[in-house]
């Protein structure tokens, strides 16, 4: 006789919250799914930084929403307890919400990948996402490409130079270079910066050959001139005479 299969644990929201402290892990639930996810790179977190600025001074200038990080626990639902590393929130009479009992409905979820995030962040948490009817981006790091994902979208759209967003009431929208955003979250150099430089380093080896010369030049001008020779020292005792 067979066992009955045990069902795998449904966990709340709550069930989360009450788990304790996971120094280093982010403990999150999609759909009753519990998500544990390990502590992110350096890299990973300068992508958020980047991330977060970029968006931050975009929805402030439009005065239509507040940029927030990870940690941060949201609730979407009993059983959905999320953290995305970046998130916008609309503004709350005009300010920036102070609780996220106050808050609205999300205008931008974005998840920046870690190793081994790549279900989590792609499949489990997309299709919550869209569900939820939220715009979603996932960062990948090492292909420095965007995945934009719509509420709607069977596939999602790859970007790797600008990504556009329009999110509602803006005036505007935001074309996002991404090339500079990775360049810097990955401590590179970017084309135009690193032609730059390559033209200054060229312009200072060619200012100290042309230094070199000019001294060099200046070294046989003074030879030449006899200014360059020590003159003879005359004795100072007269050496004596043979007058045999």
């Amino acid at each position: 006789m067979s066992m009955p299969a045990i069902a795998p644990r449904r966990w709340s929201a709550d069930d989360v919250r009450a788990l304790p402290d996971a120094s280093g892990q982010r403990l999150e639930c999609v759909d009753g799914e519990l998500l544990v996810n390990p502590s992110p790179r350096l890299t990973h977190q300068s992508m958020v930084g980047v991330l977060w600025r970029a968006l931050e001074a975009y929805v402030s200038a439009e005065r239509l929403g507040a940029g927030f990080m990870a940690p941060g626990d949201l609730e979407i639902d009993a059983f959905t307890l999320v953290q995305p590393d970046v998130y916008v929130w609309p503004l709350v009479n005009g300010r920036r919400p102070r609780t996220t009992a106050e808050i609205g409905h999300p205008l931008l979820f974005v998840e920046v990948l870690s190793p081994g995030t790549a279900r989590f962040d792609r499949v489990i948490k997309r299709a919550r996402y869209q569900q939820h009817r939220v715009d979603y981006w996932i960062v990948d790091l090492d292909a420095r490409l965007l995945e934009r994902w719509t509420p709607d979208a069977e596939r999602p759209s790859i970007h790797t130079d600008v990504v556009d967003w329009t999110p509602t009431g803006a005036s505007q929208s935001l074309a996002l270079d991404l090339r500079p955003l990775f360049d810097e979250a990955l401590g590179s150099l970017g084309p135009l910066l690193k032609a730059s430089l390559d033209e200054l380093r060229q312009q200072q080896r060619g200012e100290y050959a042309d230094s070199t010369h000019k001294r060099s030049n200046a070294k046989h001008r003074h030879v030449a001139s006899g200014h360059g020779h020590r003159p003879s020292r005359k004795p100072l005792v007269d050496a004596p005479r043979n007058d045999a």
